[in-house]
């Protein structure tokens, strides 16, 4: 969800309209936000799989930049039909400055963009300097980009929503205070469900995040 606001407001920075590869398993996740059209990628569109792009790719942005298959002053008519931006956080560094004006501008000629992401880059777009008029006049607090972007695009579906009601009513209506754990694991670095669960446990106790809960005696007859 992060990642899809991130792309959401670079695309309308950059003057490009999105298209979302939904995996099988989140279809029926959210509600198509735009009427009367559709947000999906098209199956089969484009040719081959986006997803098997990775930050080594040949049509990785930073890596035609440094192999001089372009440079920022190649004209559009001799660009390739796409470009592959690889922004997942594991592979993403300053040092490749994708949101210099320069680099942006270049993009810009592309026809094609195929991004790919896992993270909330949206910050990074005010670091781009060709875009701080447009984003101050859109966003005059920047600690409410994502909560702008995310009532604008997220509606969770009837069903989505139902069990969402379902849980907070069961679990957390009643209660004074919450607290939320961020659990990330990297296709690159897999972790058994197991092991996540022993770990997080342990740094629940060991950070005293909740409340110790001494075991109930058996009730004496």
């Amino acid at each position: 969800m992060l990642a899809i606001a991130s792309t959401f407001l670079y695309a309308l920075l950059s003057g490009r309209v999105m298209l979302v590869n939904v995996p099988q398993e989140q279809e029926g996740l959210f509600c198509e936000p735009f009427p009367g059209t559709s947000w999906v990628l098209p199956d089969g569109f484009p040719e081959g799989n986006p997803m098997k792009l990775y930050a080594g790719a040949p049509e990785s942005y930073v890596n035609m930049l440094k192999n001089n298959v372009i440079q920022y002053d190649t004209p559009a008519s001799s660009l390739p039909a796409h470009v592959y931006l690889h922004l997942e956080q594991i592979g993403q560094r300053l040092s490749d400055n994708i949101f210099c004006d320069d680099d942006q501008r270049l993009l810009g000629k592309f026809g094609w963009m195929i991004l790919k992401s896992d993270s909330y880059f949206a910050m990074g777009l005010f670091l781009t300097p060709m875009y701080d008029k447009e984003l101050a006049r859109m966003f005059p607090y920047k600690e409410a980009v994502f909560h702008h972007l995310g009532r604008y695009l997220l509606h969770p579906t009837n069903r989505v929503w139902g069990i969402v009601r379902r849980y907070y009513e069961a679990y957390l209506a009643g209660v004074d205070e919450k607290i939320g754990f961020q659990i990330r694991i990297f296709p690159e670095r897999p972790v058994k469900f197991e092991n996540m669960y022993d770990q997080l446990t342990r740094c629940i106790k060991e950070q005293r995040l909740l409340p110790e809960l001494g075991k109930a005696e058996p009730a004496a007859n």
